[in-house]
């Protein structure tokens, strides 16, 4: 995967030279996916943390589980599994999840009840959860030519989601195991969460 995202960054930066926009050569990126791409997004994510603004990764199957450095657990991200998708999938998601959530990463899960391997279609909650994120990590200013440095998101800004019960309450007040439970950076986002599951 690391390959594709060299390739995906030497893209950005002929994109860039052609177009005369140098300053596309440095910018930092959203990724989104589905399926494979939703395991790129992740994998982006993971191998290019200081390039990843946030990543959405919907229904992949095919995520790598172990992270050796905590950088790509500050990426924040949303997983999405079909809950009538393979178990294959529903496992390695749920794995990747968990195993990275327990360790402070900055993610949500949700589980689309009653839907297989399909894209979401609720385009508000990935529009509000992206808006947020960007106006978030991104800086006020950036100096042309130099790399865009992003804003780290303190997880106790956010809001938590019981991942049984479907309960969300703000950070300070979260009274579960909060290592457990899907980070989100908003109000909006968690009842958007909450709502989606």
């Amino acid at each position: 995967m690391a390959r594709i995202a060299d390739k995906l960054l030497d893209a950005l930066q002929q994109f860039a030279m052609e177009s005369l926009h140098p300053e596309l050569a440095q910018a930092p990126l959203l990724m989104t996916g589905f399926s494979f791409g939703g395991c790129l997004a992740y994998e982006f994510a993971k191998d290019r943390p200081e390039r990843t603004i946030g990543f959405i990764s919907q229904k992949g199957g095919c995520h790598e589980p172990f992270i050796s450095s905590q950088s790509p657990r500050l990426v924040p991200g949303y997983h999405f599994i079909g809950g009538d998708d393979t178990q294959n999938r529903f496992a390695n998601i749920s794995q990747v999840f968990e195993d990275n959530r327990a360790e402070g990463a900055l993610w949500a899960l949700a589980i689309e009840q009653g839907v297989g391997h399909l894209a979401i279609v609720d385009q508000t909650l990935l529009y509000n959860w992206q808006d947020f994120i960007l106006e978030a990590r991104l800086p006020e200013t950036v100096t042309p030519g130099e790399p865009v440095v992003l804003k780290a998101i303190d997880e106790t800004s956010g809001w938590l989601g019981n991942q049984q019960s479907f309960t969300t309450a703000d950070y300070s007040s979260y009274s579960d195991d909060k290592l457990k439970a899907s980070w989100l950076p908003s109000m909006q986002a968690a009842q958007d969460w909450q709502t989606f599951t």
